[in-house]
């Protein structure tokens, strides 16, 4: 009996060490997350994805990941494939929730708060497409990937 508790003591430790190091990384995680440095290579890796994708100047001034949770971003400038101005922003506030982001691959946005807005939106000769169809266009995929049972597998994803 004795052994066998000394056993359950050693797997509960063992436990325990596992369960505090993923706290540890995870804490540490949102440390780095909240430095100038991660912060600023965050925004120079979505700004160059960003306009890799649409061929437009895209331009974020800061971000911030405040306590709350919220991804604060102050002067965000997009351009339209003209040239002009499609939208700016002072400082804008968005409310994401991180769970559906990282366990759902979903991305919904629960509140904004902005200041200095200036967003030059305008339809042309098409009344389905306004002139940020192309930033839609760019950042959606059309590639969905579909289970489909297969002969010699019970199912195949591609």
């Amino acid at each position: 009996m004795t052994e066998k508790n000394q056993k359950i003591k050693k797997y509960l430790k063992l436990l325990g060490k596992i369960i505090l190091g993923v706290l540890l990384l995870f804490f540490i995680l949102v440390l780095v997350v909240r430095t100038p440095w991660a912060q600023n290579l965050i925004v120079s890796k979505v700004t160059s994805y960003i306009s890799d994708k649409t061929n437009t100047k895209v331009e974020v001034g800061t971000i911030y990941l405040t306590f709350s949770g919220d991804i604060q971003a102050e002067n965000i400038y997009l351009e339209d494939t003209k040239g002009d101005t499609l939208f700016y922003s002072k400082s804008l506030q968005a409310d994401i929730p991180l769970y559906p982001v990282i366990f759902k691959n979903e991305l919904s946005i629960d509140g904004v708060v902005s200041e200095g807005v200036v967003a030059n939106i305008s339809r042309g000769n098409n009344p389905e497409e306004f002139n940020f169809t192309f930033l839609l266009d760019a950042l959606t995929t059309t590639n969905r990937h579909y289970c489909h049972r297969s002969r010699t597998y019970e199912y195949f994803c591609r």
